[in-house]
């Protein structure tokens, strides 16, 4: 077995550790170790077939059907190179500024949240569709509305795709 020693660990290259990743990088250049593990694969883009049924054996743990301890509920984990964000579809749409108002969160003001929006979105190449914009700003708003603060900010989805020859 071959030994080695990091200063930092992560686990999982998905939404949250890909994030941790990309903002510990910058201590590599002092000299910091830091490794991301990922259990599953890493796929080429010609991989990607674009069939649930054929994918799910390369993207999900257990094919995508672990149910509940009552049955009651199916989860789908992802595994691969990207984690969740590989399977799951996501919009990155600003919280309204009305809405952030109406959950009156102490600390999030909305000028911080849209410049960080703004830097997420150039980084993450997200283009919304001219034709779907406004219904889909109208969705996230009102889903938004009716979510309590002590549940969080919501999240809405929809796929965007990379430009050719561009790298997670």
């Amino acid at each position: 077995m071959v030994e080695k020693t990091y200063d930092v660990v992560i686990v999982g290259s998905g939404a949250g550790g890909g994030t941790v990743a990309k903002e510990l990088a910058p201590l590599c250049r002092q000299g910091l170790r830091i490794a991301v593990l990922e259990w599953g694969p890493k796929l080429r883009e010609n991989e990607f077939t674009g069939r649930e049924a054929e994918m799910a054996d390369k993207l999900y743990f257990d094919s995508g059907g672990v149910l509940t301890r009552d049955r009651a509920m199916t989860l789908a984990f992802a595994r691969a190179y990207g984690g969740s964000t590989v399977v799951y579809t996501g919009t990155s749409l600003t919280l309204p500024e009305a809405v952030l108002g109406r959950w009156g969160v102490p600390g999030i003001e909305f000028a911080d949240l849209r410049r960080r929006s703004e830097k997420y979105l150039g980084e993450n190449n997200v283009h919304l569709l001219a034709t779907s914009r406004g219904a889909a700003a109208r969705a996230c708003a009102t889903s938004a509305a009716r979510t309590p603060p002590s549940r969080g900010p919501t999240a809405c989805s929809s796929p965007r795709p990379r430009p050719p020859g561009s790298r997670w």
